[in-house]
């Protein structure tokens, strides 16, 4: 484990989060605190190579890299599709570069849309699905470590990546050197000044999640991507793959047990040791409140309160 200072701006100065709070969710011996300069919100201290690699096992990712149960496979299809009709709102084709591709889902749905495609994953075992299929086109590797040319891409798209990361500002002044003027950057990330975590705090879906090293607001990561150079066009604060199934969770974390169950038990691989009667009990209650969850989730995003941002950005035609 590795004690952090605060990535976006340098300080030291920094407090529990929330305060009074041990965060006893996350990993063993770190905490999440709070930058007293800028505001950004992390885990302190963070996992080591050897903390990752037990983190990202083969459990994580699922036997032959198939991580849910099969309907829930069905889903992420279908919601990488509709990230990748999302971008062409934005850009029409050209070239794309996934930080944090995973198993190359998002990456098939971009090549049959026109584009050309690459990715960037961490962990040989995350990607070795789409290493499989873009052999030439899927890098291996921390993305701060890789060698890309500059002003190549279209579009640069970091979809719930970003927070994993223990460099985060360094990530987004890459991506502004990788784009083409006028380049798309998608940056997609849990929202840590939503409603539901007003709501939930310690039993918020996120804080089950020991991958996390970073907890952004709104405000805050729109500010360093800004500072980046980049221009921002739009925000979007509702997710129907992220939002509702986030605060469904929370809320059987604070009624049941704040242990991320459901989660855990629609996995492959990691699934928790459960007797059949539990897990239903657990999945007919998920059923019962998934529908107030949802209206409840959209209803926060149109405050402008999602449990998720994401935030698209152009990299200026003059810089």
């Amino acid at each position: 484990m590795k004690r952090m200072e605060c990535n976006f701006c340098g300080s030291n100065d920094k407090r529990v989060f929330p305060p009074g709070s041990e965060n006893s969710l996350l990993i063993s011996c770190s905490k999440i605190v709070k930058c007293l300069n800028c505001g950004l919100v992390y885990a302190d201290p963070q996992p080591d190579a050897a903390a990752l690699d037990t983190i990202y096992s083969q459990d994580y990712y699922g036997e032959k890299n198939i991580r849910f149960l099969p309907a829930i496979e069905s889903i992420v299809r279908f919601f990488r599709r509709r990230r990748a009709l999302s971008i062409q709102k934005y850009k029409k084709g050209g070239k794309i570069l996934d930080i944090g591709c995973g198993r190359g889902y998002f990456l098939e749905c971009m090549e049959r849309l026109g584009w050309n495609v690459f990715g960037t994953e961490i962990s040989p075992i995350a990607a070795r699905r789409a290493k499989e299929i873009f052999p030439r086109q899927v890098f291996i590797g921390d993305p701060l470590e890789l060698t890309f040319q500059e002003n190549d891409y279209d579009c640069i798209s970091i979809y719930h990546v970003l927070e994993h990361t223990q460099k985060p500002k360094e990530i987004i002044e890459k991506t502004y050197r990788l784009l083409k003027p006028g380049g798309l950057l998608l940056v997609a990330v849990p929202n840590i000044d939503c409603l539901s975590f007003n709501l939930l705090r310690s039993n918020w879906f996120g804080f089950g999640l020991p991958q996390n090293n970073y907890y952004f607001s709104l405000g805050v990561l729109s500010r360093e991507i800004q500072k980046a150079g980049f221009n921002i066009s739009h925000v979007r604060h509702f997710s129907m793959e992220q939002d509702p199934f986030s605060l469904l969770q929370g809320v059987l974390n604070r009624f049941v047990g704040n242990d991320n169950g459901l989660y855990h038990s629609l996995h492959r691989g990691n699934r928790p040791k459960q007797n059949a009667m539990i897990r239903a009990c657990i999945y007919s209650l998920a059923a019962s409140l998934f529908i107030p969850c949802l209206v409840m989730a959209w209803i926060f995003s149109k405050l402008s309160d999602g449990a998720t941002v994401e935030i698209y950005a152009f990299k200026p035609h003059s810089s």
